[in-house]
């Protein structure tokens, strides 16, 4: 019902939506508020998660934000390129979900059997946790709060709560531990 709904014909062009949108803070705050409810239905529809759907739909908003200088979109595109936004993301937690468990079975299957033509792989995954361990105590200490809560499974909002800062400040963590992590790990 979104897509029919967010892109629905009787749209009026005008000569202002022609042009690129100004993503001034007004213009930013007024397109947030007319647009996330209905993203984030859209997204609990495919997720059944009202709480990984606001995630999500946050975070394009975050990243709409931090790319507003580079970001030409007309006002006539910006429903399509929302929902498309939204499809992705959605996208992208089940694809990493997958990869998750493809890696829990993975691991249990190495750990339950052990095969002993595996060792290397074993010796390396083992490395490889270590360095990990290392990074991460490397981290400022909320980068670090943050990115071990979320590590043993707690969600953005559960993390923000217990560490009583913002859900801001929680992925703004997250990111800069992942950030960190990654550059680091590429690295060594």
């Amino acid at each position: 019902y979104i897509c029919a709904e967010m892109n629905s014909p009787h749209e009026h062009s005008s000569p202002a939506d022609m042009h690129p949108i100004d993503w001034d803070i007004t213009s930013f705050e007024k397109i947030y508020r007319e647009h996330w409810h209905d993203l984030l239905h859209y997204c609990i529809s495919y997720l059944d998660d009202e709480v990984l759907a606001e995630e999500i739909v946050q975070e394009i908003f975050i990243s709409i934000w931090s790319r507003r200088n580079e970001l030409q979109l007309l006002p006539t595109k910006l429903k399509g390129y929302l929902v498309r936004a939204v499809k992705l993301k959605i996208f992208d937690h089940f694809r990493s979900e997958a990869i998750k468990q493809k890696h829990k079975d993975y691991l249990c299957k190495q750990t339950c059997d052990p095969n002993p033509q595996d060792t290397d792989q074993i010796i390396l995954y083992r490395e490889l946790s270590g360095t990990l361990k290392l990074l991460v105590n490397e981290l400022p200490c909320k980068c670090r709060e943050v990115y071990l809560l979320h590590d043993k499974g707690l969600t953005l909002d559960e993390i923000a709560s217990q560490l009583h800062i913002s859900i801001h400040t929680v992925k703004y963590h997250l990111q800069h531990a992942k950030s960190v992590l990654r550059r680091e790990l590429k690295i060594s």
